[in-house]
């Protein structure tokens, strides 16, 4: 399949306070990808990265086979960062596998580490 976007060895260091350490990961064209993790985890930081409005301080990113700060890449980049209102009675996966319903690509599921679901 074909890489999308590829992070490799990323890490955000603000002032002395680390924010990402050295994650890498990549997506394939057709998958659905979530970052999950509690407050203060580094995510919203990686997206940001990701999208070209952070510069990593170690590692590299790339979209599309382009830095994200390419206006190629820039062009078909869009994000909603931060305050998205969710139902509070339900959990993530229910919220995305209600959302994903009517998605009509292979989904795939990273439930942590070491594991993936299909």
């Amino acid at each position: 399949m074909e890489k999308i976007i590829e992070v490799n060895g990323v890490s955000k260091t603000f002032k002395h306070k680390k924010a990402v350490n050295n994650v890498s990961f990549h997506v394939e064209k057709g998958q659905i990808v979530a970052l999950l993790g509690p407050n203060g985890a580094g995510k919203t930081t990686t997206i940001s990265m990701m999208l070209g409005l952070k510069d990593p301080s170690e590692g590299s990113v790339s979209i599309f086979g382009k830095s994200p700060k390419h206006r190629a890449v820039r062009n078909r980049l869009g994000a909603m960062l931060q305050e998205v209102s969710v139902i509070d009675s339900i959990s993530v996966e229910e919220t995305n596998s209600g959302t994903l319903l009517t998605v009509k690509v292979p989904i795939v599921i990273r439930t942590g580490k070491d594991g993936v679901r299909a």
